[in-house]
């Protein structure tokens, strides 16, 4: 288990590479990966608003993840950008960025949240 406590220092929120038809670029993410790490990261977030997480399906963001996990190697904690509408979905992705390889995730709180009319 990851203990988040050992976490410090700098956290690269990164960018997702595509392709021109949107595919994700994996050579361009592990090449993206090692360029930061050479610069000293001391982790790496994967899928954050900043990763275009929002726009791409579900098997492109398993392909991001991936290929950031991989590329990492285990040099640099990877991190998960997790943003759902429903709870369950949210466990859902983070329970899948674990079996990828993902140390811990960043969870987004549902951005949907119904209100009376008395709180208005």
């Amino acid at each position: 288990m990851f203990d988040l406590a050992t976490l410090s220092g700098v956290l690269v929120a990164l960018a997702s590479p595509l392709q021109r038809d949107g595919a994700v670029d994996e050579p361009a993410t592990a090449r993206l990966v090692e360029h930061v790490i050479a610069g000293g990261v001391h982790g790496v977030l994967a899928l954050g608003s900043t990763g275009e997480a929002a726009s791409l399906d579900e098997p492109s963001r398993r392909k991001v993840l991936g290929a950031v996990v991989k590329a990492a190697a285990g040099r640099v904690p990877v991190l998960c950008g997790v943003a759902q509408p429903q709870l369950s979905a949210a466990i859902a992705e983070v329970e899948a960025a674990a079996k990828l390889g993902a140390q811990a995730a960043l969870v987004a709180p549902p951005f949907y949240y119904p209100m009376a009319q008395a709180q208005h």
